[in-house]
């Protein structure tokens, strides 16, 4: 059995912000995103994605929904589509910091002494940014379905989307009531303007769109793939993608950390637990 707590191990080589490795040895100033401890990773994924507090993202995403007993798996679509995204969004988060990663290594052997600027070019961390955004914004979405199956069935039509949620009023129970309407105002609405300015305003065709910039940071070479500051602007001219501090891998990380404890904060309604502990039989 993993345990929910990531070991600090000086052998293990970790990831940092900018895509960064270090072993024993972090860079000063930059947020551990994730490590290469064999024992964490799971099947599928190169990495383990750790929180702030050095837990495992990716083991807290694969306990949501973990029935004990045998059930019909129709039982539980709404929460296992759930899980589905979530794991999904870890995939794309996991991809972006090896891309960063590999980027970050290019350089730190191709210019080992030089300490100007730099870029590079590599659609592929668009692709996966542009992914976890798609699937960050759908996971409000499912949350909103979890909600109505437990509580909204009997009071209203079904709930598709988070709008339709955040609108109820005295349905939702009232602590995750809160939490939802919170994360949604710090996180979920900024998650949308970014998901509908990529999809919609800056496409992958886009020529500066593919741009990775190279910066030292503690002596050290890392990536940087800039995000507009501005996503609500809705005109490619008005974006500041050249000159925001707003970088994609640490914004997607901050992202999925929210959505994670979010996720187990629904799982935690007694409603919800009692009814995961013992799904009724559908046969």
């Amino acid at each position: 059995m993993r345990t929910t707590q990531t070991r600090r191990s000086p052998d293990i080589t970790e990831v940092f912000e900018h895509g960064i490795e270090a072993v024993g040895d972090p860079p000063q100033g930059l947020l551990r995103l994730a490590t290469r401890e064999p024992d964490l990773i799971y099947s599928g994924y190169t990495l383990a994605v750790v929180d702030r507090d050095g837990s495992s993202l990716n083991h807290r995403a694969a306990l949501l929904f973990e029935v004990p007993v045998a059930h019909a798996r129709r039982a539980l679509y709404d929460e296992y589509d759930l899980r589905h995204c979530l794991l999904a969004a870890l995939y794309h988060l996991n991809r972006s910091i090896e891309l960063y990663a590999d980027m970050a290594r290019l350089f730190e052997e191709t210019y080992p002494d030089t300490s100007v600027e730099g870029s590079g070019s590599d659609q592929r961390i668009y692709f996966e940014v542009d992914a976890f955004l798609v699937a960050a914004r759908h996971l409000y979405d499912l949350i909103a379905k979890v909600l109505w199956k437990h509580y909204g069935r009997e009071k209203s039509d079904q709930w598709l989307r988070i709008k339709t949620a955040i609108k109820s009023q005295d349905v939702i129970p009232t602590e995750f009531d809160a939490a939802l309407r919170n994360s949604w105002a710090t996180s979920g609405e900024k998650v949308t303007a970014y998901r509908d300015c990529l999809l919609h305003y800056v496409p992958l065709t886009e020529e500066a769109s593919t741009t990775v910039w190279m910066d030292r940071f503690d002596g050290r070479w890392g990536a940087t793939v800039r995000l507009p500051s501005n996503p609500k602007a809705n005109s490619r001219r008005a974006f500041d993608t050249r000159t925001s501090d707003v970088d994609a891998v640490s914004y997607c990380y901050g992202v999925l950390s929210e959505l994670v404890g979010l996720c187990e904060k629904l799982v935690a309604q007694p409603e919800i637990s009692a009814y995961i502990a013992n799904p009724p039989s559908l046969d």
